[in-house]
């Protein structure tokens, strides 16, 4: 019952997201990434290296976040968090969450697959002007959405730099 709860005010804090979201700069060159993950896709930020090198940009302007089952044994680092780091009702009870919401970047690489609650609210949060999703994402948060496995990296950076070179955006 609490999950259900639970789901539910996540879902209404998405649709205000998505609501408030400003689709202004949504044809802007790229200029900064950022990448929200699943860890159990892939642990090595250096994993997402092909796709950073699409963007043809100094990797100071890219942000990582990473979700991470929570492990007592292991300790946090800056970009990964847990859903501890989330209040029942959906709040967000982190600093590095918020400033990775509130960051300004021109794409946000939604990396992960299916629904996933608290990466789907961190992504409709987010302030990145055009946003990259999976098939099985939520698909009214991502602009783009692709429909390949994850795992293979190559695949997906060219696949990427297809379609935002049509779009204009590198």
């Amino acid at each position: 019952m609490f999950k259900k709860i639970h789901r539910k005010k996540i879902e209404k804090i998405i649709e205000k997201a998505l609501l408030k979201r400003d689709a202004s700069q949504l044809n802007a060159k790229v200029q900064s990434v950022a990448f929200l993950f699943d860890e159990q896709i892939q642990k090595e930020v250096s994993f997402y290296k092909p796709i950073a090198n699409v963007f043809s940009i100094s990797t100071e302007t890219i942000e990582y976040l990473a979700f991470v089952t929570f492990d007592k044994k292991k300790p946090s680092l800056e970009h990964q968090f847990t859903k501890k780091d989330f209040s029942w009702q959906g709040k967000i009870n982190s600093e590095k969450i918020e400033r990775f919401i509130q960051k300004e970047v021109d794409v946000l690489v939604c990396y992960y697959k299916g629904d996933h609650e608290y990466l789907d609210l961190i992504s409709a949060k987010s302030n990145a002007a055009f946003k990259i999703g999976f098939k099985g994402n939520d698909e009214r948060i991502a602009d783009l959405i692709l429909a390949l496995d994850p795992l293979n990296v190559d695949t997906v950076a060219q696949e990427i730099k297809k379609y935002l070179a049509i779009l204009g955006k590198i």
